[in-house]
């Protein structure tokens, strides 16, 4: 099996970090984040299938979480990590809720940053399904610089300014829409389990970062909060969606914190 591509920051002597970047995204999304913690942490990142440098991994349109999953597992033996903590936006943060569901050996706590468990209504995967085919289909067929112009008009993105928002379409520019389009698909919310009830009965502490400007996602994560055994919520002033682009210095304290709080829990 192939292994998903990766970099790394830090010594191999210290704990593992590992960390899945979100749509349209790359493993250079977490830059300022693991140089950050790779004095603490062996910081692991990786290109989702469709992605970076991992672009030639084709999404599996049937099982693309498990496959996700398996090439997680596939690198993380490659690289000789036995025991890792788990970092996951977005689309990186669904992929890591249904990694951790599957009880993997070796992971010690699991930080999700503004990611949906999953939906439980017929009606709802079906609206989903339908919305994100759309966009697929527009990756596949139509011009991306017009594509890009449109996804970033979403209410999810409401609190970029059109500096950050242009700033994001310039990154995104050098992508291959095809195989996001493929991916969006193989890991459509429609297609991803309810990971809800799987969350709560896992022995492990779990962090959930949202924004206060994505009341969304906060209103979610507030939700799931209840429900876990060892679960914190940690909601960040003046960000959106993306919390550790719009304020990475507090990221870093928060993922500091809780996983220095949850090693000396565990002890």
């Amino acid at each position: 099996m192939n292994s998903l591509h990766f970099s790394v920051k830090g010594s191999k002597t210290n704990p593992a970090l590992v960390f899945l970047h979100g749509f349209m995204g790359n493993s250079n999304d977490w830059g300022y984040i693991t140089s950050a913690l790779s004095e603490q942490y062996y910081c692991i990142s990786v290109d989702l299938p469709g992605h970076g440098m991992s672009q030639a991994l084709k999404p599996d349109i049937r099982h693309g979480f498990r496959q996700v999953h398996r090439l997680l597992e596939h690198t993380l033996k490659h690289l000789g990590v036995r025991e890792y903590s788990l970092v996951g936006y977005s689309l990186g943060g669904r992929l890591a809720a249904f990694h951790a569901s599957l009880k993997p050996k070796g992971l010690k706590a699991l930080i999700l940053e503004s990611a949906h468990p999953g939906l439980d209504d017929d009606a709802q995967k079906t609206a989903r399904l339908n919305h994100d085919e759309k966009w697929a289909i527009r990756l596949r067929q139509e011009p991306f610089e017009q594509v890009l112009q449109d996804w970033y008009q979403q209410p999810i993105f409401a609190n970029l300014s059109e500096l950050e928002r242009q700033h994001q379409i310039e990154i995104k520019r050098q992508y291959d829409p095809k195989p996001l389009g493929a991916m969006l698909e193989a890991t459509s919310l429609a297609r991803q389990i309810d990971l809800s009830d799987k969350l709560v009965k896992l022995e492990l502490p779990i962090a959930l970062v949202v924004g206060s400007e994505d009341t969304k996602f906060a209103t979610i994560a507030e939700e799931l909060l209840g429900k876990l055994r060892q679960g914190r919520r940690y909601q960040i002033a003046g960000a959106g969606h993306n919390t550790h682009v719009a304020k990475p210095d507090q990221f870093i304290e928060i993922v500091r914190k809780f996983l220095a709080e949850s090693q000396q829990a565990n002890k």
